[in-house]
């Protein structure tokens, strides 16, 4: 609730009691987790909070699909999410179940500023 109501002093305090970002295990918990969540909930100052705790994690948090955290905001429609996790330095070359990369999926959605940034952030254009 503490993500959906944007009460960012509660997430600063649960995260500070070792609030886990990414829930491992079982599908449905993945798909559950906070980082998940928060970007369903556009919340990108959430999202800050997270990384701000741990980047690394974030790279290795993945929903029931495969898909890291940055892949997921792509698929939800969540490119202001994307642009973030970029700037922080989450891993950009990355595919999904179907094969297609990141940077494939904001070209496909005639994203091509997001592209150019991506690129100039360290997306491979032939990974």
């Amino acid at each position: 609730m503490a993500i959906k109501s944007n009460q960012i002093d509660s997430i600063r305090f649960l995260l500070g009691k070792q609030l886990p970002v990414w829930l491992k295990g079982q599908a449905h918990l993945r798909d559950n987790s906070p980082v998940f969540y928060a970007i369903r909930q556009r919340n990108i100052a959430a999202l800050e909070l997270f990384a701000d705790r741990n980047t690394e994690e974030m790279n290795h948090a993945v929903d029931s699909h495969g898909s890291n955290v940055i892949m997921y905001a792509a698929s939800v429609g969540n490119f202001d999410a994307v642009n973030y996790l970029s700037v922080r330095g989450v891993k950009l070359d990355v595919e999904d179940r179907e094969g297609k990369t990141l940077l494939m999926r904001i070209l496909m959605a005639d994203l091509y500023d997001l592209a150019s940034k991506l690129i100039s952030r360290g997306a491979d254009i032939n990974f």
